[in-house]
């Protein structure tokens, strides 16, 4: 039914003129990005027809961004993990495990919050595995293997 819904507001904008008709005829591969809109909690595009359609079809609990955006604030985390130490990241990687820095007005990170589970202290020890249970599963996996 969603995928009719879509398909139906796109004929609608399409005949409308909301969505231009391309000479390349791209403008319904660009409407299919929608149809994996019900799959995500966060969909980013560039795309000027998109960024018009896609809160006719977001829900509550889903999140739009603008590519520029999150490029930005990726490009923030990137050089935040760049300058760091090997030293310094190896103790940023055991308190925070796999979660982002907590940097105010950080798109990534208020998004770790709302949809991850809270980070607890020292997440990236937690989430080590013992060396004696890491030999029990590289045995299990090398008997797989062969």
């Amino acid at each position: 039914m969603y995928v009719h819904r879509v398909d139906i507001v796109y004929h609608y904008c399409l005949l409308r003129g909301f969505v231009k008709r391309s000479k390349k005829g791209k403008a319904h591969l660009d409407m299919q990005y929608l149809y994996y809109l019900p799959f995500c909690q966060i969909f980013s595009s560039d795309d000027k027809d998109l960024i018009q359609l896609v809160p006719l079809f977001l829900r509550s609990d889903q999140v739009f961004v603008s590519k520029a955006d999150l490029q930005q604030d990726l490009k923030r985390l990137s050089a935040y993990f760049t300058d760091l130490s090997e030293d310094k990241g190896k103790i940023f990687h055991d308190e925070y495990g796999f979660y982002p820095p907590d940097f105010q007005d950080s798109f990534t990170a208020d998004m770790w919050k709302r949809f991850a589970r809270p980070r607890r202290p020292q997440e990236g020890i937690l989430g080590r595995v013992s060396p004696e249970k890491e030999s029990e599963i590289m045995k299990e996996f090398s008997s797989a293997i062969f």
